[in-house]
């Protein structure tokens, strides 16, 4: 939520799309604008005179802060794409926006008009930054490049180069602020900080930060020593469970995103399928991404790793590229799905276990595979479920004729979770899908649901959104009563990875907000009237 001091003033834009001016001193509200569109670009001016907002029809509305009525609207007709980036500048006179159509405009705030039109050429614009003293801003680009533009007479002046991913975040020091006095600071989604001279676009010092956005698979060793958690761009990141420090970080697997990843449960094995000429953008509020690839897409063969040595394993699988992959919950398979067919193989004897056919139908999200590897399922685009037995992959597939947004089974190999429309279902694995299955009320929400069981087979955890989308929630429910335990909060996008240490005493979650959160399981497994 973007906030300004003006004075003895408050003012704050949220999630749900209001601007409110508040009293800090009795936190009274003063004023509240009409609300606009949440979850868009929005900036301040540098004295906290303006305050910029877009809306979803691309148009900017600038709001006098200490008139609240006055309100000014920017719109081009030519622009009929997202804006994710704003900036004013120092003296409150002009107005730098860029977006997904490759053009950054410059407006005149007090002429009220647009004067500049900008190409920057197949590339969104995720970020720009105005200097201090007005003379040059900055645009930070889904190609990785950074432009330094002359603002008064618009040119380009230079491009900085050195980031591995998108840039999502520009700002400029201020002049004696510190040994960076002037400089340019930039965010990516590699991970990184960098600091640059504006005049030679010279790059300074890089700071290394952890994470880049987009937790996409975690799991344990199995002595409870490390957490292994991969994100976005394919970097593992391999943690220390004692001083909760990052030990080292696996690189082999670096693209420009990882279409599908994978651990072994024992977290030795990495295995991934990456893309690089693919730009990833989150929006720079609120939820969702937009993606970017041309005829220049590389797809990458599929690559496994021993973390623990750094040695690649080789096998069948380098001469595949996949949408999807698993491992086995015993650590001895792999599983891929293509355009046409589900492979499975050995992976230590390379042995190709079962081929299945899955004809003209197209699959979603990921691969499941049930603890005794029996049962493989994967979800349709119009959310119905396929199970198939591997023993047998020329027999026809199970079907359920609901819509299904998630699916787990339970290590004990009895049960099966199903969450279809508000509810999940609890069926007995045996018997399904013609059994009574038990029915739990969830109200959970999202385009990623993740679902699974406590190592006892006891308990059912499941994340989404909650009631309003920038609800992020966990829930805990009782398998055998029914009984909803406790809701869980912490993460600020959707979960998209859950993992138990292979003691049962640490629940890991990692998000799309770059995060990994772990949870002491012994205290919120507990019944809320119990809890410490």
């Amino acid at each position: 939520m973007p906030w300004f001091f003006l004075g003895n003033t408050l003012i704050s834009y949220d999630n749900s799309g209001r601007i409110i001016y508040w009293n800090i001193n009795n936190g009274d509200i003063l004023s509240e604008l009409a609300k606009v569109d949440p979850n868009q670009a929005v900036t301040f001016s540098p004295t906290g005179k303006y305050i910029a907002v877009t809306d979803i029809q691309h148009k900017i509305h600038i709001y006098d802060t200490s008139l609240s009525d006055k309100h000014i609207i920017f719109q081009d007709d030519e622009l009929k794409n997202d804006i994710f980036a704003l900036a004013v500048t120092t003296n409150s006179e002009k107005l730098v926006s860029g977006g997904k159509d490759d053009f950054i405009r410059i407006w005149d705030i007090k002429e009220r008009k647009l004067t500049t039109s900008l190409n920057v050429q197949n590339t969104t614009i995720t970020s720009v930054a105005i200097s201090p003293d007005d003379k040059i801003f900055a645009s930070g680009h889904a190609n990785k490049e950074i432009i330094l533009w002359d603002l008064a007479n618009p040119k380009k002046l230079r491009t900085l180069n050195g980031h591995k991913n998108t840039v999502n975040a520009l700002t400029f020091s201020p002049e004696g602020a510190s040994k960076y006095s002037g400089c340019l600071a930039s965010g990516s989604l590699d991970g990184t900080i960098r600091f640059w001279n504006p005049d030679t676009g010279e790059e300074l010092v890089t700071f290394a930060t952890g994470h880049a956005k987009w937790i996409k698979a975690i799991a344990f060793s199995e002595n409870g020593s490390t957490l292994v958690s991969a994100n976005m761009n394919g970097t593992v990141d391999v943690w220390s469970l004692n001083g909760y420090q990052e030990i080292f970080a696996f690189t082999n697997g670096v693209s420009d995103y990882v279409s599908s990843v994978a651990f072994t449960n024992d977290a030795k094995r990495f295995v991934c399928q990456g893309l690089n000429n693919y730009s990833f953008t989150f929006k720079p509020y609120g939820f969702g991404y937009t993606t970017d690839a041309d005829d220049s897409l590389e797809i990458l063969p599929i690559r496994m790793w021993d973390i623990t040595t750094g040695e690649e394993v080789l096998g069948p699988w380098n001469d595949h590229s996949c949408d999807l992959l698993a491992f086995s919950p015993d650590k001895e398979k792999l599983a891929i799905y293509g355009s046409e067919n589900v492979l499975g193989w050995n992976i230590d004897s390379a042995e190709e276990l079962f081929d299945i056919s899955t004809e003209e139908l197209y699959f979603i999200e990921n691969i499941v595979m049930s603890p005794d590897n029996k049962y493989i399922v994967m979800y349709e685009s119009s959310e119905k479920p396929f199970i198939w037995k591997t023993e047998k992959p020329e027999d026809p597939p199970i079907q359920i004729n609901t819509r299904v947004k998630s699916m787990a089974f339970s290590p004990d190999g009895n049960r099966i979770a199903v969450l279809s429309g508000e509810n999940i279902f609890l069926h007995d694995l045996e018997l399904f899908p013609s059994d009574e299955p038990k029915e739990l009320y969830a109200d959970l929400h999202g385009h990623v649901i993740r679902m699974i069981f406590s190592p006892d087979s006891k308990i059912l955890v499941a994340t989404g959104f909650f009631e309003l989308i920038s609800n992020i929630r966990m829930k805990l429910w009782d398998v055998e009563t029914g009984e909803e335990i406790r809701t869980l909060s912490g993460h600020t996008e959707l979960i998209e990875s859950l993992a138990f240490s292979h003691d049962g005493k640490i629940l890991a979650s990692g998000s799309f907000d770059g995060t990994v959160l772990l949870w002491d399981w012994e205290k919120i497994s507990k019944r809320e009237g119990n809890a410490e």
